[in-house]
């Protein structure tokens, strides 16, 4: 498979996870018992996106063997408080900060 399809292919599966998960949210946030259904279609459809996800990465060479160094490593804490300022509408686009609640 050429590499311009595998990334499509990729692109793709990580936006129908993005667009389930945020059903399965809503469906938490507004839990109704008459949509069981779609709930667990949603769900069935969250877990094979996951699935071909992991077929992917699991072809991707990992970065255990050359891990990076100390002062080169992503502080998984500060990129989850950003994502999660993005999300609630507190990042400033101008200077790259984030803005605090009223």
């Amino acid at each position: 498979m050429s590499e311009t399809l595998k990334s499509r292919t990729a692109r793709a599966s990580l936006f129908l996870l993005r667009e389930n998960l945020k059903e399965l949210r809503s469906y938490a946030a507004e839990f109704d018992p008459d949509q069981i259904d779609r709930l667990v279609k949603t769900a069935e459809l969250t877990s094979t996106t996951i699935k071909k996800l992991l077929s992917w990465i699991a072809d991707a060479s990992t970065t255990e063997r050359n891990p990076a160094p100390e002062g080169e490593r992503i502080d998984i804490v500060a990129v989850t408080r950003a994502l999660a300022a993005i999300e609630n509408g507190r990042f400033c686009y101008g200077c790259g900060g984030i803005v605090s609640p009223c």
